[in-house]
């Protein structure tokens, strides 16, 4: 809805500003360095998995020892 006697935005953003913020908005990240788009939530999920794993095996080793 228009603001009475100025713009919605002081700042228009440009399609990749614009495009930048909605992905951060759904869960995505933007790497500064080679302009692709991840998702932090897999990466976190994958890292946690393999910690997991990693916990699992290790205890696993230690009781047969």
């Amino acid at each position: 809805m228009p603001v009475p006697g100025g713009s919605v935005s002081s700042t228009p953003l440009d399609a990749l500003d614009y495009s930048i913020a909605i992905n951060q908005i759904k869960g995505f990240d933007y790497h500064r360095w080679t302009g692709e788009d991840y998702l932090l939530e897999e990466r976190t999920g994958a890292r946690n998995l393999r910690k997991t794993l990693q916990t699992k095996v290790h205890q696993q080793k230690s009781v047969v020892n």
